[in-house]
């Protein structure tokens, strides 16, 4: 199951190659809200966003090391965090999760269980 943007097209797996990008990338955001004067960042990985999608079993379609297992489900974002964390400190982050919300089916199929 694919999950669909609000313009109803479908997203695809992100390459293995393509992750370490979009850590640096918000890593580098982080740094430029503190440059341009704020107290800290909020990684928002909820309600169907990127980070949340890797989270959910339903939607991760990974055949990586992003998949399979808890620990692998949760590698992405907490590569995010750390990178972020690294940046500005960890006094400066905060990270929004939604585990048990189910947007756009992207449900996990054991929410009892907690993360897969």
């Amino acid at each position: 199951m694919a999950a669909v943007d609000p313009f109803g097209s479908n997203c695809r797996c992100l390459k293995t190659e393509e992750i370490p990008q979009i850590v640096n990338d918000f890593r580098i955001a982080a740094r430029n809200a503190i440059e341009a004067g704020f107290d800290g960042v909020e990684i928002h990985g909820a309600q169907g966003y990127l980070i949340d999608l890797f989270m959910k079993d339903q939607v991760n379609d990974q055949t990586d090391e992003y998949s399979g297992t808890l620990e692998n489900w949760c590698r992405f974002p907490l590569e995010i965090v750390e990178a972020v964390v690294n940046e500005i400190g960890a006094d400066r982050v905060g990270i929004r999760l939604s585990p048990f919300a189910s947007y756009m089916e992207s449900g996990d199929s054991d929410p009892e269980n907690g993360l897969h």
